[in-house]
């Protein structure tokens, strides 16, 4: 009995984080559009090019794959890097910094680790965040 109350109350707050979370990289094809016509690059490395919207008011982070990584398993590898990678700069700064952050990755990114994703992400991150403070 102890077990299953305690086991509901921890469900329920992970699916509420994981719902937070979840919701950082929903954005709608209308604003989406919009934010790749207003987005400036930030950094980029081979395979993978960071672009951010200032001027948003929302906060979000959004990972687009290019059609030139060939199969699906490929691009969700990609996609769980990334995602990864910024669950644990998120768990030292807490907040991503203002405006909608656009990933875009290529034909290289699945050749990308995940070390190389956090180091930077983190960098380009954590340099906006200081500048905007």
């Amino acid at each position: 009995m102890q077990y299953s109350r305690f086991f509901s109350k921890y469900t329920t707050f992970t699916q509420k984080a994981f719902m937070r979370f979840s919701k950082l990289f929903k954005l709608s094809s209308a604003r989406l559009s919009i934010a790749f016509t207003q987005a400036q690059r930030v950094g980029s490395i081979p395979g993978i090019k960071l672009m951010h919207v200032a001027q948003s008011t929302e906060n979000r982070f959004v990972i687009a794959l290019t059609k030139q990584i060939n199969g699906s398993v490929k691009r969700n590898k990609v996609r769980r890097r990334i995602k990864a990678a910024l669950t644990l700069i998120l768990k030292h700064h807490k907040t991503l910094p203002g405006g909608i952050w656009l990933c875009v990755a290529y034909e290289a990114a699945p050749q990308i680790t995940m070390n190389t994703f956090y180091c930077f992400l983190k960098a380009h991150l954590c340099q906006a965040s200081t500048s905007t403070h």
